[in-house]
């Protein structure tokens, strides 16, 4: 693997000998590889470990290991805690999310206090891979093929010709440490259930899909930049952009091969995604004139051309209301009830055929007071009933096909900071009424007229 590992930096001309290297290390096995990897090449390096302190004495012990590791191989170390779920509940954002912020921006700010000059991260093969599948399941063009780069901007990814398997006899036959992130096992996470549930199953199929999908990922990646070139011979020959609209005439479109993928690239930088460039294709063999739009950004298709105008988000009244205990509530233009129900086998089998969207049905036992009704907000996320894993509610608006005014005015409940009813759409997974509920919390939903 030593010598893989040297000629793949080489053949990608990651980094020189001359160059200093930030290697990112959480103490787990793929880290370790990595750094012992570029011990042994030679390379300059220093080392970045941050604790997210969400895993208790766990993540305390994973910083200790690390600590431990940099000082006996005299490496500098550059070490930071978070208060990662507190600054997650915060800012609305998920757990993940947070720690990849954080990380990455410690990681940026030590690059330009100490002048290194890659930021190195120890993905592999089977990370490319599972990052390819979330990607298809989300949508996303060709660039959900990518997976992971090998290199962007001062970002490199040096491990990532290798496969799980491999580090981890490498690490075996080299006798390397590592500690063990018991995270990883969760199926709560989407990455782990497709890990762990997804990778093994297509394996059964193809028992090199890892190393399938990491090369088909490069392929797409070397056959987007050809598409790109097609795309900027066309914007630059049809498209009219000013400081206030874009102008896509549509009879050049529909001249062209592929015309819909085009139109998918056109439209990707001003926050369109997949669902919204089917809708806008299907609406240009339609004379009439109609209208869509992203989070910034207004689509008026005329007859004879698409115009792409910013949009300016109304203003609406955030909604934000504390129901303390059960009764019936006034909110904005709504009437909600709350009451609790003894769970009978009749009033169990009555929820499991519930379809009053405006009816939610939760275990009462899992459900904390006060219960949080508010309008949605970017970050937001939830189990969405009869899904493994969570989900993005932004993701979920737009399998949706929700309109941008239907999103502000959507209303969501939350109990513990965790949302448990997209109200008239979808309850949380994690909060549905089991046969063996002792009592149920049922919440009506009512306009006012």
């Amino acid at each position: 693997m030593l010598l893989q590992f040297q000629q793949f930096v080489k053949e990608k001309k990651l980094f020189s000998k001359e160059q200093t290297i930030l290697v990112a290390v959480s103490g787990g096995i793929d880290s370790m590889v990595l750094l012992q990897l570029l011990l042994q090449s030679g390379y300059k390096i220093a080392v970045a470990h941050c604790n997210f302190k969400l895993r208790g004495e766990e993540s305390d012990g994973d910083a200790q290991f690390v600590h431990s590791f940099c000082l006996e191989n005299k490496i500098v170390i550059h070490s930071t805690e978070f208060e990662t779920e507190k600054l997650a509940k915060q800012n609305q954002q998920s757990i993940q999310g947070t720690a990849r912020e954080l990380r990455y921006n410690f990681f940026q700010e030590l690059c330009s206090s100490f002048h290194y000059d890659f930021i190195a991260t120890a993905h592999h093969a089977d990370d490319v891979a599972e990052t390819v599948l979330i990607n298809l399941s989300r949508g996303g063009g060709l660039a959900a093929w990518h997976g992971i780069e090998v290199k962007r901007e001062n970002i490199v990814r040096p491990l990532l010709f290798a496969q799980k398997h491999e580090i981890e006899e490498y690490a075996k036959q080299n006798k390397i440490q590592w500690r063990t992130d018991s995270s990883n096992q969760k199926e709560d996470y989407t990455r782990n259930l497709i890990r762990h549930q997804i990778i093994p199953v297509l394996k059964k199929i193809n028992p090199s899909v890892v190393q399938t999908l990491f090369h088909h990922a490069e392929i797409v990646a070397d056959a987007e930049q050809i598409i790109h070139e097609h795309i900027e011979k066309f914007r630059a020959a049809s498209v009219v952009t000013d400081e206030n609209k874009t102008i896509v005439p549509i009879s050049d479109l529909l001249n062209t091969s592929a015309a819909q993928t085009l139109l998918f690239y056109i439209l990707q930088p001003y926050g369109f995604n997949a669902t919204h460039t089917v809708d806008i294709f299907k609406s240009l063999n339609h004379s009439e004139s109609k209208t869509f739009y992203s989070d910034s950004f207004q689509l008026v298709k005329e007859r004879e051309q698409l115009v792409i105008i910013p949009f300016e988000k109304k203003r609406i009244s955030k909604i934000y209301f504390k129901i303390q205990t059960t009764g019936t509530f006034a909110i904005a233009d709504s009437q909600i009830s709350v009451e609790v129900l003894e769970n009978t086998e009749d009033l169990y089998n009555s929820i499991l055929n519930n379809n009053n969207k405006v009816i939610g049905y939760f275990d009462a036992d899992k459900i904390e007071f006060p219960i949080i009704v508010r309008t949605w907000q970017h970050g937001d996320y939830f189990f969405p009933l009869g899904m493994h894993g969570k989900k993005l509610v932004s993701d979920f608006f737009t399998d949706e096909k929700m309109s941008q005014s239907e999103k502000q005015k959507q209303l969501l409940f939350l109990s513990s900071n965790e949302v448990i009813w997209l109200e008239g759409r979808r309850i949380s997974e994690k909060f549905k009424v089991e046969k063996n509920s002792k009592s149920v919390l049922k919440i009506s939903v009512k306009a006012i007229v």
